[in-house]
């Protein structure tokens, strides 16, 4: 994680750039898949998701929404930092449903049947976290 913490405070004196965006992305999904602290996993899409905006780039914006989605998913209704507040249990799941069939929506459109694909079972995963099987 220092490593890549390091990597990316290299570039913030910079324009944001892809490299940031990507940067601020493997952050994201090193402290969701690795380390497993959902509420950094968050606050690092957040920025991520704002980087990509902010450059241009709506892919990489819906990969951050994607990290930010399945961080409310597996994450305790809590503050997740100080940055990111997650929705109380139910609700969370609900705002990460609606947030992940946005996104399977916006593949579809740009017809990536894969990334769709993906959010699409990950709603399915929102579900079962929030016992919705019906």
């Amino acid at each position: 994680v220092e490593e890549y913490l390091a990597a990316y405070r290299g570039l913030e004196a910079a324009p944001i750039d892809a490299l940031r965006v990507e940067a601020a992305l493997s952050l994201a999904a090193l402290y969701y898949q690795e380390v497993k602290d959902y509420g950094a996993a968050a606050e690092w899409a957040v920025l991520a998701r704002e980087a990509a905006r902010a450059d241009g780039d709506e892919y990489a914006a819906a990969r951050a929404d994607a990290l930010l989605a399945a961080s409310w998913i597996e994450t305790p209704a809590r503050k997740m930092t100080r940055e990111v507040t997650a929705p109380e249990p139910h609700q969370r799941l609900v705002a990460a449903r609606e947030l992940l069939g946005r996104l399977e929506a916006f593949h579809a459109r740009r017809g990536e049947p894969y990334d769709a694909a993906l959010q699409y079972n990950n709603i399915g995963y929102a579900l079962y976290a929030d016992a919705a099987y019906d």
